[in-house]
């Protein structure tokens, strides 16, 4: 039972759910909203944070800064929240319509800004019959600086792959498929954690400070409680295509929240992706001549195994009937 709380405007009761999912804010939350939340997780409540660094227009390739207003929160609990997109080779495919001459045509292209996450920790159970999923516009995910808060433990859930980058700083970026930067080779790559948990017991944001919301008396610390820390939202965004495994990941992640051990264990089978490991250059020659030569003789050999075959067949046969010498 999915039910939307208006944080903007929210009333002084507190919010009651079973898990609290903020999903992608478009603009910037105020000390209310973040009260709102603050609270529900004090008293208890599990949450699950989906965060975008970058207010994207999709149909113009374009990226903005965006600031959610999410960040010194979730730093105060204890993730950090990156302030680049992160592009990886291992990535997803796109289709892209071209006019070239009066026709229009489809062409599918790999699309970097959307990593292919295969990289999993299977020990957690959001993770739990997780082969691999795609994250659109993602950013990393890390433990806080500077240590965690006491008592909070963080869990690193998805990692990119080796041939990922951080995208350039800047405000306003092209995010167009011919528009990837090119990384030299000897700048930072990957792996990168775009998403992680943290479990324990956390203090307020708002300890030490005034209430933002007359009336409300402070909860100061929670129970041992969990909160996921996602590097997107895109995932959920309907003007974007579904990739395999974004389900999946969502309901795992709602179902570990509310303790729902029975969805988890019946997560959907229908999302089986498990794409192929990148292996080293020798053996994709190893292969690829290998393959060659194994088609080209695999024919000839079974030929020269049936001619064998009946040439011994003939032999017998011509044995068989040949006239025996007079006694």
């Amino acid at each position: 039972d999915l039910q939307t709380v208006a944080l903007s405007t929210s009333t002084p009761a507190p919010i009651t759910a079973d898990a609290l999912l903020v999903a992608g804010p478009k603009q910037k939350l105020g000390d209310k909203a973040l009260w709102a939340i603050d609270q529900a997780i004090m008293r208890g409540t599990p949450a699950a944070f989906l965060v975008d660094i970058r207010n994207l227009m999709i149909s113009q390739f374009m990226a903005m800064p965006l600031d959610s207003g999410l960040g010194d929160l979730l730093k105060h609990y204890g993730a950090q929240i990156g302030d680049r997109l992160v592009f990886d080779a291992q990535c997803e495919t796109i289709a892209l319509t071209q006019n070239m001459g009066g026709f229009a045509f489809q062409t599918s292209m790999h699309y970097p800004y959307i990593p292919l996450i295969d990289r999993i920790s299977a020990s957690h159970p959001v993770a739990r019959g997780l082969d691999a999923v795609g994250l659109p516009f993602i950013t990393t995910v890390e433990a806080r600086e500077g240590g965690l808060p006491p008592g909070v433990h963080f869990s690193p859930l998805l990692y990119t792959s080796q041939r990922s980058w951080l995208a350039p700083v800047q405000p306003y970026a092209s995010v167009s498929p011919n528009a990837i930067p090119v990384p030299r080779p000897d700048d930072p790559h990957g792996p990168y954690t775009v998403g992680g948990v943290l479990e324990g017991t956390f203090t307020s944001y708002f300890q030490g400070k005034p209430a933002p919301v007359p009336g409300q008396t402070l909860v100061g610390t929670s129970p041992k409680t969990q909160i996921v820390v996602l590097g997107t939202s895109k995932l959920l965004d309907p003007s974007l295509p579904s990739f395999p495994g974004q389900d999946a990941l969502i309901s795992n992640v709602l179902a570990y929240l509310s303790k729902d051990e029975t969805l988890l264990g019946i997560r959907s089978k229908g999302e089986i992706v498990r794409p192929l490991k990148p292996v080293s250059q020798p053996v994709r020659e190893l292969v690829k001549y290998g393959t060659i030569v194994a088609v080209t003789l695999l024919p000839v050999a079974l030929g020269l195994w049936r001619w064998r075959v009946r040439q011994s067949w003939r032999k017998a046969i011509t044995a068989a009937f040949a006239p025996k010498p007079a006694s």
